[in-house]
C-alpha cells in the first residue's frame, strides 16, 4: 500500500529526486490522476490510473532538463513512463520484492503478531 501512495509513486517514476520533493510536488498540485488534480500525496494510485504533469506546470523548475533526466531513470516494473508527455501508467500492482523500503518487514510483522 504504501508504494501506491501517489508521492511515492512520482519519487519511484524518477519525476522527482526525493521523497520529500514528490510530497512537495503532490501538494502544490502539479500532478493530475486521470485528468483530474490532485493534492494529496496519500492518494492511493489504481491498476490503470495515470499520472500526469497538468499543462501549466511544465514550465516549473523542477522539470527543467527533464528528458535528459528521465534517460537514467530505473523505474520499477509496476510503472509505464511516457517522458514526451510528462506522465506514467501504472500497470500492476507492485511486488513485495520491489518495495525496498531498507528494512525487513517481515520481521516488524512478527513482532507486531505478538
Amino acid at each position: 500500500m504504501l508504494e501506491r501512495r501517489l508521492d511515492n509513486a512520482i519519487f519511484r517514476s524518477g519525476f522527482a529526486q526525493t521523497r520529500p520533493q514528490a510530497r512537495q510536488m503532490a501538494t502544490h498540485r502539479l500532478f493530475a490522476v486521470n485528468g483530474q488534480p490532485v493534492d494529496v500525496p496519500s492518494y492511493s494510485l489504481k491498476v490503470g490510473d495515470v499520472v500526469s504533469v497538468r499543462d501549466g506546470k511544465k514550465a516549473k523548475a523542477y522539470f527543467t532538463n527533464f528528458e535528459k533526466r528521465m534517460q537514467n531513470v530505473n523505474a520499477p516494473s509496476w510503472v509505464l513512463i511516457n517522458p514526451e508527455e510528462f506522465s506514467f501508467k501504472v500497470t500492476s500492482l507492485p511486488s513485495f520484492e520491489e518495495a525496498n523500503v531498507g528494512v525487513d518487514i517481515r520481521a516488524i510483522v512478527e513482532f507486531f503478531a505478538r
